[in-house]
C-alpha cells in the first residue's frame, strides 16, 4: 500500500434531523489513542447511518440480539479499505482495526442515544515485522485474523504466509514489532487464502493455562467440519466446529466469563451473502467433540450486511454487552465498509 503523502482532515457526513450537532461534542480518549494518532496519517472519510432491515426500520430485536445501530464509511483515498479484523476499547469510545494489506486504522466512535452514529479521527499506520521492518507484498501482510491478548497486547492471524504474531500495543503503540508464537506443523497445509481468521486468548480463570484459540475459514476434516487449535501450555489441542450451510468462519471475541462467539459468513451469487453469529460455551471446547453452540443471529441480504469478516466485544458506559462487526470491501466499488453494533442480553 501507497502511504500517505498528503495530510487530510477526518470529516463525517451525518443526517443533520437525525443526529444534530453530534460531531461537535468532544470524547476523551486514552493515552493508546493519543499516541497512534500521533505517529499515523490521518484519512478523510464520510459516514452513511444503516437501518440494518430495511423491510423493517423500526425492528430492533434481530435473533437472540439488539441492535444499536451501525454505518457505512467511505473514503476516497485508495489506502482505505480491506478491514479484516476490528477491536474496541474505552468503554467501545475507540477502536483498532487491521486491513489484509498490512496496515493498522484507528478511530473514535460517537454515539447518539446509545446507538453508534458515527466515526471520525481516522488514521492509519503499517503493522512491522518482527526486526521492526515495513511489512511488504501480499505474502507477507495478509493480516485476516486479530485478537486480544491477556496482557493487552494485540493477536494478529496472518494468511498465505501462516503465522501468528503478538504486539505490544499497550507499551509501543504503532511501533509494535511482532513476536511470533508457536502454531502446529499442519497450520503449513493450510490454502494460502483460507488460513486463520478467527484469533483470541483465554484467561487463566477461564480456561486454565491462558490458551490461545485459532480457527481456520475453511479446513475441513473429513467430514466436512471446520478445524481450530487451542494453544497453550504442552501440546496444541485440536477443536472441530460443526460447518452448517456452507457458513465459513472470519472471526472470534471471547466474553469476560469465557463464552465464545463465531462470526461466520456465505456468498451464493444468487442470493448474495449471508453472516451468522454462533455461541459457543467455553466446556464445549475439547478435543473430540463436535462443537456446535447456538445461533445468536442469522442476516441475509435484505439486511445491511456484505463481507463481515471481523468482531468484537465490549462492556458499554451502562454496562451493556456490545458486539462490534466490521466488513471488508476488499478495495473495490460494489462491497461496502460497514460496521454494526448489537447488544447482547444478559443471561
Amino acid at each position: 500500500m501507497i502511504f500517505l503523502s498528503k495530510i487530510l482532515q477526518s470529516q463525517c457526513r451525518v443526517s443533520s434531523f437525525l443526529f444534530p450537532a453530534l460531531l461537535s461534542c468532544f470524547l476523551a480518549f486514552p493515552l493508546l489513542a493519543a499516541t497512534i494518532k500521533n505517529s499515523g496519517t490521518p484519512i478523510a472519510v464520510t459516514i452513511t447511518p444503516l437501518i440494518f432491515d430495511r423491510t423493517a426500520p423500526e425492528a430492533f430485536q434481530f435473533g437472540a440480539l439488539e441492535w444499536r445501530g451501525g454505518i457505512e464509511i467511505r473514503s476516497t483515498d485508495a489506502a482505505f479499505g480491506g478491514i479484516s479484523g476490528i477491536r474496541t476499547h474505552n468503554q467501545g469510545n475507540n477502536l483498532l482495526a487491521i486491513t489484509d494489506v498490512g496496515q493498522w486504522i484507528s478511530a473514535d466512535i460517537h454515539y447518539r442515544n446509545g446507538r453508534l452514529v458515527a466515526i471520525d479521527n481516522v488514521f492509519m499506520a503499517p503493522i512491522l515485522g518482527a526486526p521492526g521492518e515495513r511489512l511488504s507484498g501480499k505474502y507477507q501482510t495478509d493480516a485476516e485474523g486479530m485478537g486480544f491478548g491477556i496482557n493487552g497486547d494485540i493477536l494478529i492471524a496472518f494468511e498465505r504466509r501462516h503465522r501468528i504474531a503478538r504486539y505490544d500495543v499497550a507499551s509501543d503503540h504503532w511501533r509494535a514489532r511482532a513476536s511470533y508464537i508457536p502454531v502446529p506443523d499442519e497450520i503449513e497445509n493450510l490454502f494460502d487464502n483460507k488460513g486463520i481468521e478467527a484469533i483470541g486468548q483465554f484467561a487463566d480463570e477461564t480456561i486454565s493455562g491462558s490458551p490461545v484459540i485459532a480457527i481456520a475459514e475453511r479446513f475441513l476434516d473429513q467430514d466436512g467440519n471446520h478445524t481450530g487449535w487451542l494453544l497453550g501450555p504442552g501440546a496444541p489441542v485440536k477443536l472441530i466446529f460443526a460447518r452448517i450451510d456452507a457458513f465459513d468462519i472470519t472471526a472470534l471475541t471471547i466474553l469476560p466469563d469465557g463464552r465464545l462467539i463465531i462470526l461466520e459468513r456465505s456468498f451464493s451469487f444468487l442470493f448474495g451473502p449471508a453472516m451468522r453469529l454462533r455461541l459457543v460455551e467455553p466446556t464445549e471446547l475439547r478435543a473430540g467433540r463436535l462443537i456446535t453452540g447456538r445461533e445468536l443471529l442469522r442476516a441475509e441480504n435484505r439486511e445491511a450486511i456484505d463481507n463481515m469478516e471481523g468482531l468484537a466485544n465490549h462492556l458499554s458506559a451502562s454496562g451493556e454487552t456490545i458486539l462490534t462487526l466490521v466488513s471488508d470491501n476488499n478495495f473495490n466499488d460494489f462491497q461496502r465498509t460497514l460496521i454494526l453494533q448489537f447488544a447482547l442480553p444478559q443471561r
